[in-house]
């Protein structure tokens, strides 16, 4: 499924903070069409705001025909879809959605997306959000809920690091001059800290922060 068809909604511009007239027309993208549909009765339903694209797959969307896209970072796998986020940067305003890691928050944002909102951010928050990415404004501050900085200890930071370089937790060990057992008590430590599951979701939120200059 590719795409879901719209409804005209409630496009009377009464008393709409963007002047009489004028609607700002949005776009949404994202791989469950149950989330398309609740987005578009919340917009259909200010003054102003109009959905006229909705889509599951990114690449269905024209985006020149709207002033703000809302898609959700993972729509097309596990990794945030950096290069369609940058396509549609360079003909609307992009606000992206569902992130995990604050170093991809980042990284959107480096590609040239306009915001981010949480999935489960109020529909008042999703209304204002547009709102105010439509009008060139800036958007109060909203990183992932799962990315709030915790503070990681110097050790466990260095331990981090050199494992996020491709060492083993042997010659972490080595490297550090402490034991193998103390670096995985960082290690543990830290994914309880960051949340993670694995050393697998570790490493890559190790290498994003690297990349993006991120602090975890």
């Amino acid at each position: 499924m590719s795409s879901v068809a719209t409804q005209p909604g409630d496009c009377s511009t009464t008393g709409s903070r963007f002047g009489a007239g004028l609607t700002v027309d949005i776009g949404l993208v994202d791989s469950h069409p149950i989330t398309l549909r609740g987005m578009q009765s919340v917009y259909n339903d200010v003054p102003g705001l109009h959905v006229v694209a909705m889509h599951t797959d990114p690449t269905q969307l024209d985006a020149a025909l709207t002033d703000v896209v809302i898609i959700d970072a993972y729509v097309t796998g596990d990794r945030p879809c950096l290069g369609i986020i940058e396509r549609l940067a360079g003909q609307t305003k992009v606000v992206v959605s569902a992130l995990r890691w604050l170093p991809e928050l980042h990284a959107c944002l480096d590609v040239g997306a306009s915001a981010y909102i949480d999935k489960g951010a109020s529909p008042e928050r999703y209304v204002e959000t547009v709102q105010l990415v439509a009008e060139g404004k800036t958007v109060p501050d909203a990183a992932p809920r799962s990315t709030q900085k915790t503070p990681l200890s110097p050790r466990e930071q260095s331990v981090l690091t050199h494992i996020s370089q491709g060492l083993t937790h042997d010659q972490t060990a080595r490297r550090l001059g402490i034991s193998r057992h103390t670096v995985d008590t960082y290690v543990k430590r830290a994914r309880a800290k960051m949340k993670l599951g694995n050393k697998a979701d570790l490493t890559r939120s190790m290498l994003l922060a690297n990349i993006h200059g991120a602090s975890l």
